[in-house]
C-alpha cells in the first residue's frame, strides 16, 4: 500500500543528515536575483510578520530555512488541522540532482501533501500540491481547502510556479522540465495573471482527463446497512434509512423498521441531517396486494 523507500515514510527523521550543506555552501544564491525581487521580498515578509500563523512551529522553522536557500524540498502534511513538515531535503548545488533524488520518491500515493521545491534562487519556489485518486477524500478535500493558507503562510513572493498533481508520474523530472518550459514560453506575468492562469490550466485538466459530466463520490456500504437493504430488497422490513459517514468513509445504517404505515413516514426523516430513506409501500389495487419501493433522498 505504501510504495515509498523507507527513509521517507512517517516516522523518519526530518532532518537527513547526510544531505545538510556547509553553511558556506547553501548561500551561494541567497542574495542572487534583481532589485524586484528583493523588494517583493521585503515587502512579503512584513505581510507574514502582521498575520497570525496557521503552521506549526516546526514549520515555520522549515520556511525560514528554506528562504535562507538552506533547504531545497519541504514536504508537508495536515496533522490534527496544523500544517507540519513530513520530510525536508537540503541538497546540493544542482536542483535538478535533487529532484531526481526526492521526487517522486518522497510522495505517498494514499497521503495528500503539498510540496515546496527550491529551482535556484530563493524567490524560485515550485508549489506542488499533490493528491492521488487513491487518496482518502476527506484528506484530499482537507488539502485543496488548504491551499491558500498555506501559500499565504510561505508567502506568495517567494512561489514563482504552482502546480497540481494526481498522478506521481508527473514528476518524473523529464515531465516536470517540459512543464517548466511551457510556463517560461508564457513570459513574465503579475501575480493576478498567474492566479487566473493556474486556474484555466486546473480546470482544463480536470475537463480532459474524464467524461463530461459530474463524478460522484463511491463510499461502501458497511455490513448492517448492506443486511437492511437485502432484507428490503427481500421484503422482510418496510423501512431502511441510511447516512454518509464521513469520518470512516463508508455508508451507515441509521435505522431500520419491520413495518411503517404512510402516516408515520414523515416522522422518520429528520429536518436536520441528511439522509437516504428507502420506502416499500404494501397496497390494494383492484383486490390484488402491490408492494413499491420509494426512495428519498433528504438534503437539509
Amino acid at each position: 500500500m505504501n510504495d515509498m523507500p523507507q527513509r521517507f515514510r512517517q516516522g523518519y527523521p526530518i532532518y537527513d543528515d547526510e544531505a545538510w550543506l556547509p553553511v558556506h555552501e547553501a548561500k551561494h544564491d541567497v542574495f542572487s536575483g534583481d532589485a524586484k525581487s528583493k523588494k517583493r521580498i521585503i515587502e512579503c515578509s512584513f505581510k507574514e510578520s502582521v498575520r497570525d500563523s496557521l503552521a506549526n512551529d516546526a514549520l515555520r522553522s522549515a520556511f525560514s530555512l528554506g528562504k535562507q536557500a538552506k533547504l531545497r524540498l519541504i514536504k508537508v502534511v495536515i496533522r490534527n488541522e496544523e500544517l507540519s513538515p513530513n520530510y525536508e531535503y537540503a541538497g546540493t548545488p544542482n536542483w535538478r540532482d535533487d529532484w531526481r533524488t526526492t521526487l517522486p520518491e518522497c510522495l505517498d500515493a494514499f497521503e495528500p501533501c503539498f510540496i515546496l521545491f527550491r529551482l535556484n534562487t530563493i524567490t524560485e519556489w515550485i508549489l506542488i500540491t499533490f493528491a492521488d485518486d487513491r487518496a482518502p477524500v476527506k484528506e484530499k478535500m482537507l488539502l485543496a481547502a488548504s491551499r491558500a493558507t498555506f501559500k499565504s503562510e510561505f508567502g506568495q513572493c517567494y512561489v514563482e510556479h504552482e502546480k497540481h498533481v494526481t498522478d506521481r508520474k508527473d514528476l518524473i523530472l523529464d515531465t516536470f522540465e517540459s512543464w517548466l518550459k511551457s510556463k517560461s514560453d508564457l513570459g513574465p506575468m503579475s501575480e493576478v495573471e498567474r492566479e487566473l492562469h493556474n486556474a484555466q490550466q486546473e480546470r482544463a485538466a480536470v475537463t480532459h482527463t474524464g467524461p463530461q459530466h459530474m463524478k460522484g463520490v463511491a463510499f461502501p456500504l458497511d455490513r448492517n446497512a448492506e443486511d437492511a437493504v437485502r432484507q428490503l430488497a427481500i421484503g422482510k422490513v418496510a423501512f431502511v434509512q441510511l447516512s454518509v459517514d464521513t469520518l470512516n468513509e463508508a455508508i451507515k445504517l441509521e435505522s431500520i423498521e419491520e413495518s411503517l404505515t404512510p402516516s408515520q413516514l414523515s416522522s422518520k426523516i429528520p429536518r436536520d441531517k441528511p439522509r437516504y430513506t428507502f420506502y416499500r409501500f404494501k397496497h390494494d389495487h383492484e383486490g390484488q396486494l402491490h408492494s413499491s419501493t420509494g426512495d428519498f433522498h433528504a438534503l437539509y
